[in-house]
């Protein structure tokens, strides 16, 4: 997606998501991890079909932090399977 794109009609999107969820601490989350850490997410197909959206993805990351990156095996458009 065009970067101009992704700011003016994917980021009010993405963050109106965030607040929804993202509307009082979750208390199980605390507990085990009362503060915030630099961490690794893995996005992992649960069936096959075609990839897509990956900027998107990334973009919910940096918007929460300006450092996240996404390194990714696979582009938009491209084929995985169950598990890849």
């Amino acid at each position: 997606m065009d970067p101009v794109t992704l700011r003016l009609q994917a980021e009010p999107l993405i963050l109106s998501a965030l607040r929804e969820d993202i509307t009082s601490e979750d208390v199980s989350t605390a507990a085990v991890m009362p503060e915030a850490r630099p961490g690794q997410v893995r996005l992992i197909a649960k069936q096959e079909g075609v990839i897509c959206g990956l900027d998107v993805f990334e973009r919910t990351f940096q918007l929460l932090d300006d450092t996240a990156r996404l390194v990714s095996t696979v582009q938009d458009g491209e084929e995985v399977v169950a598990g890849q």
